[in-house]
């Protein structure tokens, strides 16, 4: 089903916030990235920008507390979850948002390791009176309702006395104070149309849905035995990928006794597919503000890489400022 405006609300009784209406849509959003490969190339591809060659500081090497802050830094990463922040570029992309789990030292004067929380995993508490969200729940599996959430308290510089604590860092939306939403929400639609697109094409190939050919006996009626066995071996032999579309067989009792072939003309859905495919890759592009598709390697109007240099010189460029750049500073702002 089309699901393009998630529902994040506060339910009675309830003492987090369900992720969706049914509370699936980060597996909604997880299956939209799996099955459409245009989808994927993209999201993959700004994530990795996102993250580049990793965090650097300009002025590092300016004075001893530069140095300082620095050589701290880097052994905060390095005593973090492997790849951390590869994997928070991926979630900001994807979902809009991501999870940090922050371990404080014993004596709680610094952080001293990150934990990367899966978007999915995480549901936020009630905010209260002041919009501030004081808990958050995780659990691995949300299906299970006999599975008992843990409660992680908000991070905090103040209030220090549990060691654990959650980092939200989101995109902001209005009207979505609990969650962020993806920045392609808007071509969501298109998306669940090149899935639907990609999924119809396979099944037409592989079972043949739309008949090309009608094979009608008209030497008599057989048996519904002898009707199976027939349409079994004609299929056998006629239909497959390999030979495109199946064979509609019919019987019927006339007088002649020579099989009667009759090729079934499509209605154009051919020139419609064409036309869905170029509008969907068009639109999610868009969606994803992709200034020029030869980034993500779907090949443009042009001939080629080599006559398109400088549209992919600056086509990049001007991506890289008005899509990773927020990206970058989004995550930072976070950290």
């Amino acid at each position: 089903p089309v699901t393009i405006t998630p529902i994040f609300k506060e339910k009675q009784g309830k003492e987090w916030i369900s992720y969706g209406a049914d509370d699936n849509y980060g597996t909604f959003l997880e299956e939209l990235y799996l099955g459409s490969s245009i989808n994927s190339a993209i999201i993959n591809g700004v994530s990795e920008m996102i993250y580049g060659e990793g965090l650097d500081a300009h002025d590092r090497n300016d004075n001893e507390a530069s140095k300082e802050q620095w050589l701290r830094l880097q052994m905060l990463l390095n005593e973090s979850e492997p790849q951390v922040l590869q994997k928070c570029s991926m979630d900001l992309k994807l979902y809009g948002q991501c999870y940090i789990n922050t371990i404080w030292n014993n004596s709680r004067t610094r952080v001293v390791k990150f934990k990367h929380l899966p978007v999915n995993s995480m549901r936020p508490g009630v905010a209260g009176s002041d919009g501030h969200i004081p808990l958050y729940y995780h659990n691995n599996d949300w299906s299970n309702k006999r599975s008992k959430p843990d409660v992680i308290k908000t991070f905090s510089t103040e209030d220090r006395t549990e060691a654990s604590r959650v980092l939200h860092i989101k995109r902001y939306a209005p009207s979505f104070h609990y969650m962020g939403i993806p920045d392609w929400n808007g071509s969501i639609g298109y998306v669940q149309l090149d899935i639907s697109i990609q999924t119809f094409h396979l099944a037409n190939i592989s079972s043949g849905l739309f008949p090309s050919m009608l094979l009608n006996f008209s030497n008599g009626l057989p048996t519904d035995e002898e009707q199976r066995m027939i349409e079994q071996k004609v299929n056998e032999k006629f239909s497959g990928s390999a030979n495109a579309g199946k064979v509609l067989i019919s019987f019927s009792d006339g007088s002649e006794s020579q099989p009667t072939l009759t090729p079934i003309q499509n209605n154009g859905t051919d020139g419609m597919y064409e036309y869905l495919s170029n509008e969907v890759t068009t639109k999610v592009l868009t969606g994803h503000r992709v200034t020029s598709p030869l980034l993500f390697g779907v090949k443009g109007d042009g001939s080629g890489f080599g006559n398109n240099a400088d549209e992919l010189r600056d086509s990049y460029s001007l991506f890289h400022n008005t899509v990773i750049i927020p990206f970058q500073e989004l995550l930072l702002d976070g950290l």
